[in-house]
């Protein structure tokens, strides 16, 4: 896996692979970009602070630039995959809730 991204409403699930051999789980919001990234000067809480309490309730990660998963950001190739599906079925229901 080099790279992965798929639009949910607003948010853009990405992975890539990071030098380690691992492999980055995170989502953006509002990203209008065909390949995903993000607005460096964003900073979630703030932007969208109607909306920290609904991503952690639905057990997400909030930090500054994107929302992960609570094990992590990184995790090993084989895991990697399980880890997107369960990012996106979080963002899923947030989605369909916002």
């Amino acid at each position: 896996m080099k790279k992965y991204h798929n639009f949910i409403g607003p948010y853009c699930v990405q992975a890539y692979m990071v030098d380690n051999g691992k492999v980055n789980v995170h989502a953006t919001v509002g990203s209008t970009r065909k390949k995903g990234g993000y607005n460096w000067e964003m900073n979630l809480p703030k932007t969208y602070k109607e909306m920290v309490s609904k991503w952690v309730s639905n057990g997400l990660k909030v930090t500054n630039k994107y929302l992960r998963l609570p094990e992590g950001l990184t995790f090993d190739i084989k895991k990697s995959g399980d880890a997107i599906k369960k990012l996106e079925k979080k963002l899923d229901i947030v989605n369909c809730y916002s």
